[in-house]
């Protein structure tokens, strides 16, 4: 590891403390965190929530609501939804690449 290396840039930082549950991104019930690492220069480039059971227990209860009407949708409509969020992984995957390779070449924003 480079002395002189800058940390990871944290402008991407979007959400990692809250939870997506029933569509929206939620604050965890029990707020306890952990730093994420960036391994090439050990220092903390952002950090995470933990959950804690009532966490889950929301989650699931979010999904069993959602599951009645869900389960009425057809399958050609359950496919387009697949493909609209692989779409968008795609795209969040595109831009983390593209922020990474600007921290690695310390190029500005």
């Amino acid at each position: 590891m480079s002395a002189n290396r800058k940390p990871m840039s944290t402008n991407h930082k979007k959400n990692h403390e809250k939870f997506y549950i029933d569509g929206a991104w939620v604050s965890p019930a029990v707020p306890k965190t952990l730093d994420v690492i960036d391994p090439a220069t050990e220092r903390a480039y952002t950090k995470i929530s933990l959950g804690s059971a009532a966490d889950v227990d929301r989650a699931v209860a979010a999904a069993k609501a959602a599951f009645p009407a869900f389960s009425r949708t057809t399958r050609d409509q359950r496919l387009a939804l697949r493909q609209d969020d692989r779409m968008r992984g795609c795209q969040v995957g595109r831009e983390r690449i593209g922020w990474r390779i600007r921290d690695l070449q310390r190029a500005p924003r």
